[in-house]
Protein backbone atom coordinates (compact mmCIF):
# COMPACT_ATOMS: atom_id res chain seq x y z
CA UNK A 1 0.00 0.00 0.00
CA UNK A 2 1.44 2.97 -0.67
CA UNK A 3 1.77 6.26 1.31
CA UNK A 4 1.52 9.63 0.30
CA UNK A 5 4.39 11.82 1.88
CA UNK A 6 3.06 14.58 4.75
CA UNK A 7 2.58 18.22 3.37
CA UNK A 8 5.05 20.15 5.42
CA UNK A 9 7.78 17.46 4.75
CA UNK A 10 6.68 17.10 0.62
CA UNK A 11 6.74 20.65 0.72
CA UNK A 12 10.31 21.17 2.17
CA UNK A 13 11.65 18.01 -0.48
CA UNK A 14 10.20 20.61 -3.41
CA UNK A 15 11.73 23.99 -2.30
CA UNK A 16 15.32 21.87 -1.51
CA UNK A 17 14.85 20.43 -5.03
CA UNK A 18 13.14 23.28 -6.95
CA UNK A 19 15.77 25.65 -5.74
CA UNK A 20 18.75 23.85 -6.55
CA UNK A 21 17.80 23.36 -9.76
CA UNK A 22 16.36 26.55 -10.82
CA UNK A 23 17.77 28.95 -13.19
CA UNK A 24 20.70 28.31 -16.22
CA UNK A 25 23.46 26.39 -14.98
CA UNK A 26 27.01 28.89 -15.62
CA UNK A 27 29.47 27.40 -17.87
CA UNK A 28 32.87 27.84 -15.87
CA UNK A 29 35.16 25.99 -18.56
CA UNK A 30 35.47 25.95 -21.78
CA UNK A 31 38.42 24.18 -23.45
CA UNK A 32 40.43 26.48 -25.76
CA UNK A 33 40.70 23.32 -28.18
CA UNK A 34 36.61 23.82 -29.05
CA UNK A 35 36.22 25.58 -31.86
CA UNK A 36 33.69 25.99 -34.73
CA UNK A 37 34.91 22.70 -36.56
CA UNK A 38 34.30 20.48 -33.25
CA UNK A 39 31.78 22.32 -31.35
CA UNK A 40 28.94 20.21 -32.10
CA UNK A 41 30.89 17.16 -31.07
CA UNK A 42 31.91 19.12 -27.98
CA UNK A 43 30.53 17.31 -24.11
CA UNK A 44 29.19 19.41 -21.28
CA UNK A 45 30.49 17.73 -17.51
CA UNK A 46 28.11 18.98 -14.59
CA UNK A 47 29.60 20.17 -11.62
CA UNK A 48 27.20 18.37 -8.85
CA UNK A 49 26.97 19.42 -5.65
CA UNK A 50 24.73 18.18 -2.04
CA UNK A 51 24.10 18.46 1.81
CA UNK A 52 24.70 21.15 3.83
CA UNK A 53 25.88 24.67 2.22
CA UNK A 54 25.11 26.92 5.11
CA UNK A 55 28.00 28.76 4.58
CA UNK A 56 27.55 28.62 0.35
CA UNK A 57 30.32 25.52 0.32
CA UNK A 58 27.50 24.04 -2.24
CA UNK A 59 27.72 26.49 -4.91
CA UNK A 60 24.54 27.72 -5.61
CA UNK A 61 24.02 30.98 -5.01
CA UNK A 62 22.63 30.70 -1.69
CA UNK A 63 22.95 28.97 1.96
CA UNK A 64 21.10 25.97 1.52
CA UNK A 65 20.31 22.20 2.48
CA UNK A 66 20.55 20.11 -1.11
CA UNK A 67 18.85 16.59 -0.33
CA UNK A 68 19.76 15.47 -3.82
CA UNK A 69 22.51 15.99 -6.09
CA UNK A 70 22.48 19.59 -8.36
CA UNK A 71 24.36 21.47 -10.72
CA UNK A 72 26.69 24.12 -9.99
CA UNK A 73 28.29 24.91 -13.07
CA UNK A 74 29.31 23.39 -16.83
CA UNK A 75 32.39 22.43 -17.80
CA UNK A 76 32.71 22.05 -21.80
CA UNK A 77 35.44 20.00 -23.19
CA UNK A 78 36.28 17.97 -26.49
CA UNK A 79 34.82 15.03 -27.20
CA UNK A 80 36.52 12.03 -25.30
CA UNK A 81 39.34 14.01 -24.13
CA UNK A 82 38.46 14.21 -20.19
CA UNK A 83 39.46 12.64 -17.32
CA UNK A 84 38.07 12.74 -13.04
CA UNK A 85 40.92 12.47 -11.30
CA UNK A 86 41.29 9.83 -8.97
CA UNK A 87 42.68 11.90 -6.08
CA UNK A 88 40.47 14.70 -4.24
CA UNK A 89 41.71 18.14 -5.82
CA UNK A 90 44.32 16.77 -7.90
CA UNK A 91 44.49 16.45 -11.65
CA UNK A 92 46.76 13.82 -13.51
CA UNK A 93 49.62 13.89 -15.76
CA UNK A 94 48.97 13.93 -18.81
CA UNK A 95 51.10 10.99 -20.48
CA UNK A 96 53.43 12.49 -23.93
CA UNK A 97 51.38 10.12 -25.64
CA UNK A 98 48.29 11.78 -24.75
CA UNK A 99 48.57 15.24 -25.00
CA UNK A 100 44.82 16.64 -25.62
CA UNK A 101 43.66 14.74 -21.96
CA UNK A 102 41.85 17.16 -19.83
CA UNK A 103 41.49 15.92 -15.84
CA UNK A 104 39.06 17.58 -13.84
CA UNK A 105 39.97 17.52 -9.72
CA UNK A 106 37.47 18.60 -7.10
CA UNK A 107 38.19 18.88 -3.51
CA UNK A 108 36.17 20.13 -0.66
CA UNK A 109 36.82 21.27 2.56
CA UNK A 110 34.45 22.01 5.84
CA UNK A 111 32.88 25.09 4.72
CA UNK A 112 34.21 25.75 1.38
CA UNK A 113 35.28 24.29 -2.06
CA UNK A 114 37.41 24.05 -4.89
CA UNK A 115 37.80 22.86 -8.39
CA UNK A 116 41.28 22.58 -10.35
CA UNK A 117 40.55 22.81 -14.62
CA UNK A 118 43.28 24.14 -17.14
CA UNK A 119 45.33 25.05 -14.42
CA UNK A 120 42.94 27.45 -12.86
CA UNK A 121 41.50 26.88 -9.65
CA UNK A 122 37.52 27.99 -8.85
CA UNK A 123 37.21 28.55 -4.97
CA UNK A 124 33.38 28.94 -3.26
CA UNK A 125 32.07 28.99 0.78
CA UNK A 126 33.04 30.71 3.72
CA UNK A 127 35.64 33.37 3.25
CA UNK A 128 36.23 33.63 6.69
CA UNK A 129 40.04 33.85 7.69
CA UNK A 130 40.70 33.77 4.04
CA UNK A 131 40.29 29.88 3.02
CA UNK A 132 39.31 31.10 -0.38
CA UNK A 133 42.39 32.87 -0.82
CA UNK A 134 41.10 35.91 -3.07
CA UNK A 135 42.73 38.55 -0.91
CA UNK A 136 39.68 39.18 1.75
CA UNK A 137 37.28 37.38 3.77
CA UNK A 138 34.50 37.78 2.04
CA UNK A 139 32.24 34.75 0.76
CA UNK A 140 31.28 33.35 -2.49
CA UNK A 141 28.24 31.56 -3.33
CA UNK A 142 28.88 30.66 -6.45
CA UNK A 143 32.67 29.30 -8.09
CA UNK A 144 34.81 32.17 -8.32
CA UNK A 145 38.17 32.02 -10.11
CA UNK A 146 40.98 32.75 -7.78
CA UNK A 147 42.99 35.55 -10.05
CA UNK A 148 46.55 34.63 -7.92
CA UNK A 149 47.15 31.61 -9.12
CA UNK A 150 47.80 29.70 -12.31
CA UNK A 151 49.25 26.52 -13.62
CA UNK A 152 47.39 24.54 -10.19
CA UNK A 153 47.87 21.00 -10.57
CA UNK A 154 46.75 19.94 -7.12
CA UNK A 155 44.64 21.45 -4.15
CA UNK A 156 43.71 20.69 -0.77
CA UNK A 157 41.48 22.18 1.52
CA UNK A 158 41.14 21.64 5.28
CA UNK A 159 38.88 23.00 8.05
CA UNK A 160 40.71 26.42 8.16
CA UNK A 161 43.61 26.47 5.49
CA UNK A 162 43.99 25.61 1.66
CA UNK A 163 47.27 24.22 0.18
CA UNK A 164 47.69 24.54 -3.65
CA UNK A 165 50.80 22.82 -5.65
CA UNK A 166 51.38 24.13 -9.69
CA UNK A 167 52.45 22.54 -12.74
CA UNK A 168 56.14 24.38 -11.48
CA UNK A 169 56.70 22.34 -8.26
CA UNK A 170 55.79 25.58 -6.74
CA UNK A 171 53.64 25.88 -2.96
CA UNK A 172 50.80 27.82 -1.79
CA UNK A 173 49.27 28.21 1.04
CA UNK A 174 46.59 30.62 2.31
CA UNK A 175 44.16 31.18 5.41
CA UNK A 176 45.26 30.72 8.84
CA UNK A 177 48.87 29.50 10.01
CA UNK A 178 49.59 28.62 13.06
CA UNK A 179 53.72 28.42 13.76
CA UNK A 180 54.71 26.47 17.17
CA UNK A 181 58.49 28.64 18.06
CA UNK A 182 59.84 26.63 21.02
CA UNK A 183 61.94 28.96 22.59
CA UNK A 184 63.39 27.13 25.63
CA UNK A 185 61.99 23.68 27.83
CA UNK A 186 59.22 26.07 29.04
CA UNK A 187 58.17 28.27 27.07
CA UNK A 188 56.67 28.18 23.60
CA UNK A 189 55.37 31.24 21.18
CA UNK A 190 52.62 30.34 18.79
CA UNK A 191 52.14 32.66 16.13
CA UNK A 192 48.66 33.05 14.26
CA UNK A 193 49.39 34.68 11.15
CA UNK A 194 46.47 34.66 8.42
CA UNK A 195 47.15 35.51 4.79
CA UNK A 196 44.13 36.32 2.78
CA UNK A 197 45.66 35.56 -0.27
CA UNK A 198 47.82 32.56 -1.65
CA UNK A 199 51.71 33.06 -0.21
CA UNK A 200 54.47 30.69 -1.48
CA UNK A 201 55.95 28.30 1.32
CA UNK A 202 59.48 29.57 0.54
CA UNK A 203 58.30 32.77 1.60
CA UNK A 204 57.39 31.57 6.09
CA UNK A 205 60.88 32.70 6.44
CA UNK A 206 60.17 36.38 5.88
CA UNK A 207 57.01 35.72 7.85
CA UNK A 208 59.20 35.05 11.08
CA UNK A 209 61.18 38.00 10.10
CA UNK A 210 58.29 40.00 9.86
CA UNK A 211 57.36 39.39 13.88
CA UNK A 212 60.81 40.06 14.64
CA UNK A 213 62.27 35.89 15.05
CA UNK A 214 65.18 35.17 13.98
CA UNK A 215 65.28 33.21 11.07
CA UNK A 216 65.48 29.22 11.37
CA UNK A 217 68.15 27.32 9.57
CA UNK A 218 66.35 24.88 6.98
Amino acid sequence: MAHRLSSPLYRRLSSSFSTATKGKVPLLYKSPEINEDNGNEAVTLQVLSWGRGASGQLGGGIEEIRIYPSPVANLLFPHASFSLSPTPGKTQNQDQKDQTLHSVGISCGLFHSGLVVGGKLWMWGKGDGGRLGSGHENPAFVPTLNPHLDSVSFVALGGLHSVALTSKGEVFTWSVLFVFLDVDPILAIILDIKNFAPCQLKELNLLERKHGIEEIDK
